[in-house]
């Protein structure tokens, strides 16, 4: 499934438009941290290297809002976790499996609203982004459970998404015209209840650190 997708992307990736839509490919990795010690540098990686890896597509709502640099886009993201097969040890005995919780693969699909600001210089663009919606997933992702139990805290299948990224425009970083915003970045993929605010998650969620190739078409 992944190759059709990719192969789709290069194909939007060729053709010249007016720039109203973005299409995202994103793979990375589950972080224990959270998220002020993923911004200080402060990063440990789940030790069973959990990933994940979406598609998104976006269109453009207002372009250089308040005549700033600042553009807002509306997007819907799918996600595919992985999981099928790994388990966790719990803190209470579950059914059938003992106090061994065995997972599956997990889907997510998110809505939100990003804003990208644009930093042009020396012929080149970088773009810093953030990003709010809700998340959905089809069942809770073990980093989600893992920190949930620790914390004798709730899990959800419906939390709060944020994201912050920083991307740049290859075409212009080598002056090839074609490949024109066409960017490649990073970004933090959080999700979580906002300290209670959303079904009593007070504590949990989840933090992926993702690596991310996008085309505004």
């Amino acid at each position: 499934m992944f190759r059709y997708l990719l192969l789709l992307y290069i194909f939007i990736s060729c053709i010249n438009a007016n720039e109203k839509y973005s299409l995202r490919l994103a793979g990375g990795e589950a972080s224990l941290s959270n998220l002020n010690q993923i911004l200080s540098l402060k990063n440990e990686y789940h030790p069973d290297s959990m990933m994940t890896y979406g598609v998104d597509a976006g269109y453009l709502l207002l372009k250089d809002t308040f005549d700033w640099p600042l553009d807002i886009y509306f997007k819907g993201a799918f996600y595919y976790y992985p999981e099928k097969g790994t388990y966790y040890q719990t803190n209470a005995a579950l059914p059938t499996y003992g106090n061994k919780y065995i997972q599956d693969d997990i889907f997510e699909g998110i809505i939100y609203f990003k804003a990208y600001w644009n930093f042009d210089f020396w012929k080149n663009r970088v773009r810093l982004g953030v990003a709010e919606g809700i998340s959905y997933v089809s069942d809770i992702p073990l980093v989600e459970k893992q920190e949930a139990d620790s914390d004798n805290d709730n899990t959800s299948r419906v939390l709060n998404y944020l994201e912050l990224s920083i991307d740049f425009d290859v075409g212009r970083l080598i002056r090839y015209k074609p490949m024109e915003n066409f960017y490649a970045g990073f970004f933090i993929k959080h999700r979580s209840g906002i300290f209670g605010l959303i079904n009593g998650v007070e504590e949990g969620g989840n933090n992926y650190l993702m690596l991310s190739l996008e085309k505004n078409f």
